[in-house]
């Protein structure tokens, strides 16, 4: 059988041409040719709509590096709060110089003060001119105007000792690392240990007082003064009786006014939300009397003897209008 011919080898692509950079568009009889260089950042193979394409950039004034969290304290609310406004300005030079705008107000005020002090100057020289005479009056008119801006400036500078810095550490003190553990049983011995502590400390104070009774017993009996009186009318005056009765009358007097001071101690004023800080209270008693209208409370004294007794004084505050009090 005679062989089947080989299929014909499918043709290679073209090499892909390299981009020269630039479009050539050939010239006409009236124009020449002109090329047309691509910029080097221009991507190849762009459309001529994308190359028509209009790209907006905005370019903004802020300063990247500022902190946009800042926090300042508010000294009316107390409180640290967010400042929303950044400064975007940064200083790259300054320098502070001698020039002035010659159209400022500081120049016009600094030429003014010239001319004046010129016009001074000019108005002493004359009057020496007129006082001196002719010869020596030109002679001092021609010195005073030649040498009216010629002055010299000496200064000096002393030497500046180079700043030094020294400094010292200490070492740092030694440290020791501890640990422990505490089981249940042990916790239950350090309080076994603890119960039996308090304890013998009862006994002790029973033993103790037990003898203090018996040498009490024993001087009554030998008829010795034991230094405490048994008389009734000792109990009644005594300074425990008295103690016993302020407190006594106080709880009387607070059963019998509980109202106004459950009032003067959980009395709640609606108006309290809406001042910060302050506050109302309902007050328990006022006292007042004709001699002491229209003046100030200058003093208010507490007894260190009686809490519940104190004296109050009466003035005026104003320095101008004093008065007996």
């Amino acid at each position: 059988m005679p062989k089947k011919p080989a299929p014909a080898a499918a043709p290679e692509p073209p090499p892909p041409q390299e981009d020269p950079g630039y479009t050539l568009i050939p010239g006409t009889d009236w124009e020449p040719p002109k090329m047309l260089i691509r910029p080097a950042d221009q991507l190849p193979g762009l459309s001529e709509k994308e190359l028509a394409e209009e790209v907006t950039r905005v370019w903004k004034a802020d300063n990247p590096e500022a902190a946009h969290n800042l926090a300042r304290f508010s000294n009316a609310e107390r409180v640290f709060k967010y400042d929303p406004t950044v400064e975007q300005a940064v200083l790259h030079f300054a320098q502070e110089g001698p020039l002035v705008n010659a159209s400022s107000d500081e120049a016009k005020e600094q030429l003014s003060r010239e001319e004046a002090a010129t016009k001074t100057a000019v108005d002493a020289e004359e009057g020496t001119t007129a006082a001196d005479g002719g010869d020596e009056a030109a002679e001092d008119d021609a010195r005073g105007l030649r040498n009216q801006f010629n002055f010299a400036e000496r200064t000096c500078q002393t030497l500046n000792y180079p700043q030094r810095e020294r400094g010292t550490m200490t070492e740092p003190p030694p440290s020791v690392e501890y640990a422990g553990a505490a089981t249940q049983w042990d916790i239950f011995d350090a309080y076994m240990e603890d119960m039996d502590r308090k304890r013998e400390a009862e006994k002790k104070a029973s033993k103790k007082s037990a003898a203090k009774e018996r040498d009490a017993a024993k001087k009554d009996d030998a008829g010795e003064p034991t230094g405490k009186s048994g008389s009734a009318q000792d109990l009644i005056e005594g300074a425990e009786m008295g103690h016993a009765t302020q407190i006594l009358e106080r709880m009387v007097n607070q059963n019998t006014y509980d109202d106004i001071t459950m009032d003067f101690k959980f009395w709640e004023d609606a108006s309290d939300m809406y001042r910060e800080g302050e506050g109302t209270l309902l007050p328990l008693w006022k006292f007042q009397t004709e001699r002491t209208k229209r003046k100030h409370v200058t003093a208010v004294r507490w007894n260190p003897a009686f809490p519940d007794l104190f004296a109050v004084g009466y003035g005026s505050h104003h320095l101008f209008q004093q008065g007996g009090g």
